[in-house]
């Protein structure tokens, strides 16, 4: 019965002998009682207690007289509306319309012609007799009263909609018996088998989601021991793998437990030392020139070498490239680059590390000078477990007395791939040079780009359109009193140490960081009256405030200056560079803008270690 509670049914009714008022037009008619009828359900009986039958819109004057079930024939309405319990029955006041059909009816009931009622009603709660089937109404609504030709006590009406009341096309109200309409039988096992298909489908629906989810289960765990294998950290990959944790979080967990700037993930792809020497962007530039075979052909190393690393990225991580993929073989040779003394004409790298590319970026970002911390080869969620707050010792009052404990907390901090993009336009002439200063400027303008997208995303990110969360917008930022004016004092700048120390965060990797003009400002302005001394000392991006290194960077706010631990700052470092043609934009002049692409995210990993201030504006 529960399909039925949304319908409108009608049961059809003799009126009776209608008290008729002809000069007010009204009439006295019974509505329902409690007879039994067949509906397509079964066997209905509406009960006609007061608790049973809900009187709020049918005896409010506002239900309407029909003819024949039909919204689009209204001839009156219902003024009054007295349930007779003792009699078990629902009787109505109606009161004809003027219209000429209404005129029409009422003329027929004056004369006794027209004698026959139906009601329709809303079904709220119903009882059934599972030995009987009889259903029994328990809670109902009233809607309309219809004048009807044919009565019968047996026959079923049709569910209608409450704002319409219209019938439906298959199933048009007619007062005959059920049986002469429907094969109940016929239903009941049409609906029985409509039910067993769709419980077929939903039962193989679910066994092919828990299939899915059994084998994107079983990769992740295949994909955990193969990473901890690389690590040597294959017991601690089991038991991440028995608790049910995440890839994304045994990620973390190896980063944490790793040694310093080795990568997650071995992105290369396999060239020895000599073909990375021979790796030139700018044959690679040139090979895409109006498709010139020639130097297509020059650059055929060029081209197959990145087609390779970017088949490997997609094979690995199901990371597609958007033009030419650098791969990291190369990028890890990026460094300070010399002529060869020998037959090498090629450019020659003088390494210092292995990532030669983050090196080249260390020296331009302002974080990355400080301290942040690098994760590099990343692939896919990173998710690294912090503490959240410590646990507290107390002393215990008295023998006997119970140790009050504290236990620690703990949050993750995740890692998530977002992209930077950066343009670097090359003339003509630029394009025709194989100078190895040609290509180092051309690397210096990208790393350069990049760096300062990396110092505005790790120091003042929104975290919106693509952002990541810079330590200005982290939740919890200590914000020092406003400067007096626009550059501090040294009571002013020394806040920032007091309030990191407070925190039990001075430690690591601890400096300054703020605008070029600030610092400037700092070395002329003195600590005091007496000792001669002034709040910084020393060259840009050499210098130091009361002790502490102080690194320019003019990528964020004026104003702003920052203090902290920057190893707490995470940089994570996804795979090489995209590189992408646009022979459109300098089409004029005969250059081309080379588009860049890198991934990368930033995360803070204790926001209690930074500090900032500025003078309010």
């Amino acid at each position: 019965m529960t399909d039925n509670m949304n319908q409108t049914f009608t049961r059809a009714e003799r009126m009776g002998a209608p008290q008729m008022t002809e000069q007010d037009r009204t009439v006295w008619i019974s509505v329902s009682s409690e007879t039994p009828v067949e509906q397509y359900f079964g066997t209905e009986i509406l009960l006609h207690d007061r608790s049973a039958v809900d009187l709020s819109f049918f005896g409010g004057g506002a239900a309407p007289l029909l003819l024949g079930h039909d919204a689009d024939e209204q001839i009156g309405v219902v003024e009054e509306a007295r349930l007779d319990t003792k009699n078990r029955r629902l009787r109505a006041k109606v009161r004809f319309s003027k219209n000429p059909k209404a005129e029409e009816v009422f003329q027929d009931v004056m004369d006794g012609i027209r004698t026959n009622v139906s009601v329709g009603y809303r079904i709220n709660k119903t009882e059934t007799d599972e030995k009987t089937e009889v259903v029994t109404v328990l809670k109902w609504s009233p809607k309309e009263v219809s004048i009807v030709s044919i009565p019968a006590d047996e026959s079923v009406g049709v569910g209608r909609s409450d704002k319409t009341l219209e019938p439906k096309p298959e199933q048009p109200h007619r007062n005959v018996k059920m049986t002469e309409q429907i094969d109940v039988e016929k239903v009941r096992a049409d609906a029985i088998a409509e039910a067993e298909r769709k419980a077929a489908e939903t039962l193989a629906t679910r066994e092919r989601a828990e299939q899915e989810h059994l084998e994107a289960v079983r990769k992740e765990v295949s994909e955990i021991h193969a990473l901890g294998a690389r690590h040597n950290m294959t017991d601690k990959a089991a038991e991440f793998a028995s608790q049910g944790k995440s890839l994304s979080e045994f990620r973390g967990y190896v980063l944490e437990n790793m040694p310093e700037n080795k990568p997650l993930e071995n992105t290369d792809i396999g060239m020895s030392d000599k073909e990375q020497r021979d790796f030139s962007m700018l044959r690679l530039l040139r090979a895409t020139y109006r498709d010139n075979p020639q130097d297509r052909e020059a650059a055929a190393f060029e081209i197959e070498v990145c087609r390779e690393a970017a088949d490997k990225l997609e094979r690995d991580f199901g990371t597609k490239t958007k033009g030419f993929r650098v791969p990291t073989d190369v990028m890890n040779k990026w460094s300070q680059r010399t002529l060869s003394a020998g037959v090498d004409t090629q450019l020659i790298p003088t390494e210092h590390r292995a990532a030669s590319f983050v090196d080249a970026l260390r020296t331009k970002a302002s974080v990355m000078r400080a301290g942040a911390t690098t994760l590099q080869g990343l692939s896919g969620n990173v998710d690294i477990p912090a503490k959240n707050a410590i646990s507290t010792a107390t002393w215990v009052n008295g023998e006997g007395t119970n140790s009050t404990t504290s236990e620690p907390s703990f949050r993750t901090i995740s890692l998530s791939p977002k992209d930077v993009s950066l343009y670097t336009d090359m003339t003509r002439r630029m394009q025709q040079q194989s100078s190895p200063d040609i290509e180092m400027l051309v690397r210096n303008d990208i790393t350069a780009a990049i760096a300062k997208a990396l110092d505005l995303a790790a120091l003042e990110g929104t975290g919106a359109l693509g952002q990541p969360t810079g330590v200005l917008n982290v939740v919890g930022l200590t914000k020092v009193a406003n400067f007096a004016a626009v550059n501090p004092t040294f009571a002013e700048v020394v806040t920032l140490e007091t309030a990191v120390a407070n925190a039990d965060a001075l430690t690591g990797s601890t400096a300054y960081i703020g605008r070029t003009n600030m610092f400037g400002a700092l070395k002329t302005t003195k600590k005091d009256a007496g000792s001669g001394e002034f709040v910084a000392t020393g060259a840009n991006n050499g210098g130091n405030v009361n002790g502490y290194p102080y690194i320019d960077s003019n990528a964020i706010t004026d104003g702003n200056i920052y203090f902290g631990n920057w190893s707490d700052v995470l940089l994570g470092f996804w795979g090489g560079l995209d590189l992408v043609v646009d022979d459109s934009a300098l089409a004029l002049s005969g250059g081309r803008r080379l588009i860049i692409w890198q991934t990368m995210d930033v995360a803070v990993r204790h926001i209690e270690s930074f500090a900032y201030g500025n003078d309010g504006i």
